[in-house]
């Protein structure tokens, strides 16, 4: 067996090696500033838990909607993770969720727990972007290069209409 490394393998590892130094002293650092204060047994609890105190009714959807909410305030300037917060619907879903527990209508195992959805989802009025900034200009009606999107054109005459 030879001692050799193959070219590839040791770049690969050296960028590799490089990268989790890199990121580790930036990213470690600052998604500990962006922690802050955990602890919150609400945020710190899983979706399976949550579920259950919602459930028990030890807490309501609506307790658990404003504690995340609370978090993401504090969080989420530094993250930059939300494209759109929907808090008035998170706070209204709660309510009725907590509605439906009171009345003994469990809708399904993680009934009144909060959540998120990514961005590349279409969600009804909510800002689909895939995460780039072309997406999120055609979500406002706007192509990348600003000029009114594909879908929205309607301002605009067909070909066969100009003068």
């Amino acid at each position: 067996m030879s001692d050799k490394i193959a070219r590839r393998d040791f770049l690969g590892s050296v960028a590799l090696a490089g990268a989790a130094v890199a990121a580790g002293q930036n990213f470690i650092t600052n998604a500990a500033d962006a922690a802050g204060d955990t602890t919150n047994p609400i945020i710190l609890s899983s979706a399976s838990e949550l579920a259950g105190a919602i459930r028990s009714k030890q807490l309501s959807s609506k307790a658990i909607v404003e504690a995340h909410l609370e978090r993401i305030a504090k969080v989420n300037p530094k993250l930059n993770a939300i494209v759109q917060l929907t808090a008035d619907t998170a706070r209204k879903e709660a309510d009725e969720a907590d509605a439906a527990v009171a009345r003994g209508e469990i809708k399904g195992p993680l009934h009144g727990v909060p959540m998120t959805i990514k961005d590349t989802l279409e969600t009804s009025g909510v800002i689909c972007t895939g995460g780039t900034k072309p997406r999120q200009l055609r979500s406002q009606g706007r192509c990348h290069c600003g000029c009114p999107a594909a879908r929205g054109r309607r301002d605009r005459p067909r070909q066969d209409q100009r003068a």
